[in-house]
């Protein structure tokens, strides 16, 4: 029988747990309108600057100048470019003239959509057609900056297709 006066021996388990992740603070986006063709894209303000606005649109660019979205509208006059057609010449376009190379592209029903390398560059590019305009948004940045510009061109490309 144990002696009441001696320290009775106990184990305890230790969980590791995972240290959490600092949260990254929010994006603040402004919005760009185009009066001409009434189309609008947003922008990360903190991370874009918008260069002067031309009638067809306006480029927005990092201070360093490596990262650049660029959107602008262009007439569509009798609806002569569809949404398949303009597909089929950008496809031949990156395909035979561009030195790129297609990582994702997409078809869709109002327009289509492209994302492209070249070296470290990385190519997005989203077209909304319409009968009267169809209007164009792409951005380009370093694949090192994907973890940054990858949320980024989704949060704007869904905005812009609308």
């Amino acid at each position: 029988m144990a002696n009441p006066a001696e320290p009775v021996a106990t184990t305890t388990s230790v969980v590791p747990t995972k240290p959490e992740e600092p949260q990254k603070p929010e994006l603040e986006y402004a919005n760009y309108f185009n009066m001409k063709y009434g189309y609008s894209v947003i922008y990360p303000k903190a991370l874009l600057f918008p260069e002067k606005e031309n009638p067809l649109g306006n480029t927005f660019k990092s201070l360093d100048g490596k990262v650049a979205l660029s959107v602008m509208g262009v007439d569509n006059p009798g609806g002569e470019i569809t949404a398949a057609s303009g597909y089929k010449d950008a496809t031949d376009i990156y395909t035979k003239h561009a030195p790129v190379t297609i990582l994702d592209q997409r078809l869709e029903s109002n327009g289509f959509e492209f994302k492209t390398k070249n070296g470290s560059r990385i190519g997005r590019s989203k077209v909304v057609v319409t009968s009267s305009y169809f209007r164009t948004l792409s951005m380009e940045y370093d694949d090192a900056e994907s973890a940054v510009y990858e949320p980024v061109w989704t949060r704007i490309a869904t905005q812009f297709a609308r």
